[in-house]
């Protein structure tokens, strides 16, 4: 069980770090549109794919936390 705990915590932590990423990524694209136009997607194209990864990211942040939670004798430390 301990196994599955730290299991659990690490890719919390993994999918957090990403989360943050993806939500960097997204605040430049909305506050530093591409003046050269280099980007392959056109900017409101790049800003929803961005959005929608977030998203994503976010739901499983969720998930892994609420099945650490469901977990017997938890410390929740996340």
């Amino acid at each position: 069980m301990a196994e599955l705990k730290t299991t659990l915590k690490e890719a919390i932590a993994k999918a957090s770090q990403e989360e943050m990423l993806i939500a960097d990524q997204l605040a430049h694209a909305v506050l530093e549109r591409d003046p050269t136009g280099t980007n392959r997607l056109p900017w409101p194209e790049q800003v929803a794919q961005q959005e929608t990864a977030l998203l994503a990211k976010q739901r499983t942040v969720d998930a892994l936390k609420l099945a650490l939670s469901r977990l017997p004798e938890t410390v929740q430390t996340y």
